[in-house]
């Protein structure tokens, strides 16, 4: 386009001043054209394209399996069957049912005898006609479910108060204490532990008479309990009747035989009666069984001086020192061995 205007711009040149100015030549104004750019060669386009072809066989190839060799079929003749040769139906006489015959049962062996031991059948005892009704906790324990709140018995109710009476008495309440404590008895007189506490606190507040109906009470519910038995005679003791005291212990010789306070005890109480030969036989039994008990020792030491045998109550002391002692104890038999 740009030549066609070239030509059609020199003809109007030429028309309006075609006599003024010189002519020109008409492609003297034209340019030489820029040189298209140099193409790769064809071949290298090719190789190019033949080796992505073939590296793209390769990866298909080793990403593909090969399909499984298929065997080739057997192939089964045909077996021709002829058709078979039906023969032509027979005529067929009706005859009359024959009567059955009855089987004869097959005989059999005689079954042996099986003893079996006969069970020893369970006399349950009668049910009368009125039974009485079961009681809640017997429902809760055969399994059955009821809302009914099951009442606790008399001695778990004791329990509890004498569980509290001791959690009061760790507050230091201790009129609190004796209150659930005669509560608990009130509940279960049989109960050993917390009479024995009650006991003990109407001693330690003075109360000696108290202490002893609380114990009276008890040992006549329970006349064979050891530890009623030796509080009991303790506040004999200290009341000044320690003949009572002697009476009470007696009876437990046997029983107590293992326990070395009771040993103590009784031979103390026999002193304070005035029973010393009695005091130095219990005390000799005793050391039998308990020959390092230092307060047995000091025991038999002062009952054998008011006999006066001052030779074996020497002796006593002499073994008491070799055991252990309290530190009272100790300076009074120190004592005792620097009189002597």
């Amino acid at each position: 386009m740009s030549l066609i205007n070239k030509v059609l711009k020199d003809l109007e040149a030429r028309e309006r001043g075609a006599e003024s100015a010189p002519p020109r030549p008409v492609l003297s104004g034209l340019r030489a054209a820029r040189e298209a750019p140099r193409r790769a060669p064809t071949r290298f386009v090719v190789a190019a394209l033949g080796l992505v072809a073939v590296a793209f066989a390769v990866w298909w190839w080793q990403r593909v399996p090969a399909p499984a060799a298929q065997k080739p079929a057997l192939r089964i003749p045909a077996v021709i069957v002829p058709p078979a040769r039906v023969p032509a139906p027979l005529a067929k006489a009706v005859l009359p049912p024959r009567p059955a015959k009855p089987h004869p049962a097959p005989a059999r062996a005689p079954a042996l005898p099986v003893f079996v031991a006969a069970r020893p059948k369970a006399h349950a005892p009668p049910v009368p006609a009125h039974a009485p009704p079961v009681p809640v906790r017997a429902q809760a324990a055969r399994g059955r479910i009821t809302r009914k709140a099951i009442p606790l018995s008399a001695r778990a109710r004791s329990h509890r108060l004498y569980r509290r009476a001791i959690a009061a008495l760790r507050a230091g309440r201790n009129a609190r204490a004796r209150g659930l404590l005669a509560r608990a008895l009130t509940l279960r007189k049989a109960s050993v532990r917390p009479r024995l506490l009650l006991a003990g606190l109407e001693v330690q507040d003075g109360r000696l008479h108290a202490a002893e109906r609380v114990l009276g009470a008890g040992l006549s519910v329970r006349p064979h309990n050891v530890s009623l038995a030796l509080l009991a005679a303790q506040v004999d003791l200290r009341l000044g009747a320690p003949q009572a005291a002697v009476s009470l212990l007696a009876p437990f010789a046997v029983k107590a035989r293992a326990q070395e306070p009771y040993w103590a005890l009784l031979a103390a109480a026999q002193m304070r009666a005035h029973e010393t030969r009695a005091a130095i036989a219990t005390y000799h039994v005793a050391l039998e069984r308990f020959a390092h008990a230092g307060v047995l020792w000091v025991g038999l030491g002062i009952a054998e001086l008011s006999l006066p045998d001052t030779h074996a109550a020497r002796t006593a002391f002499h073994e008491a020192e070799r055991c252990r002692l309290g530190p009272v104890l100790q300076r009074f038999v120190r004592r005792e061995l620097a009189r002597s």
